[in-house]
């Protein structure tokens, strides 16, 4: 497993600190609208930044702790744990630990066009700090990242933009208020629908996962329906075509052998239905990578 390298330098701070910058050329890379240049982890820092200008977007999630952020001509924001800072690129600032405090930090750099798509969505405000608490799956984002870009392979460091575009729509969620909204997940939506990507490797059985859920098969296919805009047989197909063509990705499991594990028993079937959801068959989509 990769894990971001360690540095230890005392003007950020007494504890050994985590970088992981882009190892790959971007001209290698398939994605170009979201690109992770650098992710880092920095546990009990003390030093701040004055007069600091980021070339690229950059996120920061203070996760213990507390401090200031301030945009040059802006007051100072207060940063208690559980803050996120989006800090846009060309703007001068300062940050860090009130004096004498410390905090603990998780950051990302990235850029490119999906950026300017998620600003106009309206959730994110470049320059001011939301507060949004302590969510330890982002954390876990954040190490997924950094173990993507640590592989130095082009691919992974698509696989990285890819885990940091679920991390924002996962900041807009909690960002958009604590009432729900029509098309918004609610809790138990929520379950049903991770509970199917669980079951990705077995075969669909709707009447085990209505019980499992306490509920009519007609009622969870309604969910799903309200939800998705699918059917449940489509949805569950649809998430099994993804697994696949992240399996062809990314293994050299042979073609008939990720049906079967997909709980698919005709291989006929399998590639009749890859060649619906994706216009070509498994072996061409793998071909093409």
């Amino acid at each position: 497993m990769y894990r971001m390298r360690t540095y230890l330098d005392y003007s950020i701070g007494p504890l050994p600190f985590r970088i992981n910058s882009l190892l790959v050329s971007p001209s290698l890379l398939r994605l170009s609208g979201l690109r992770v240049f650098r992710v880092g982890y920095l546990p009990g820092r003390t030093g701040r930044r004055r007069d600091h200008v980021c070339q690229t977007w950059a996120l920061a999630y203070i996760v213990g702790g507390r401090g200031f952020y301030q945009l040059r001509g802006f007051s100072a924001q207060k940063v208690p744990a559980g803050s996120l800072i989006l800090i846009p690129p060309g703007q001068i600032y300062d940050y860090g630990p009130d004096a004498g405090q410390y905090w603990d930090e998780y950051y990302v750099r990235f850029d490119g066009p999906r950026v300017s798509e998620w600003m106009s969505s309206g959730y994110f405000e470049a320059g001011t700090v939301a507060r949004v608490g302590i969510q330890h799956g982002w954390k876990f984002k954040f190490e997924a990242i950094a173990e993507c870009l640590a592989s130095g392979l082009p691919n992974k460091a698509d696989r990285a933009a890819l885990l940091l575009e679920s991390l924002l729509y996962e900041i807009t969620e909690a960002l958009d208020g604590q009432s729900p909204k029509p098309g918004q997940l609610n809790e138990r939506t929520a379950t049903i629908l991770d509970d199917i990507s669980s079951r990705v490797f077995h075969r669909f059985d709707a009447n085990a996962l209505a019980l499992s859920h306490h509920m009519a098969v007609s009622t969870l296919r309604a969910l799903v329906k309200q939800q998705t805009g699918f059917s449940l047989g489509e949805y569950v197909n649809l998430v099994k075509i993804t697994e696949a063509k992240r399996l062809l990705r990314g293994t050299d499991i042979p073609v008939n052998e990720i049906g079967s594990r997909l709980g698919f028993d005709d291989p006929a079937y399998f590639s009749r239905l890859f060649r619906k959801h994706t216009g070509v068959s498994a072996t061409a989509f793998r071909k093409r990578l």
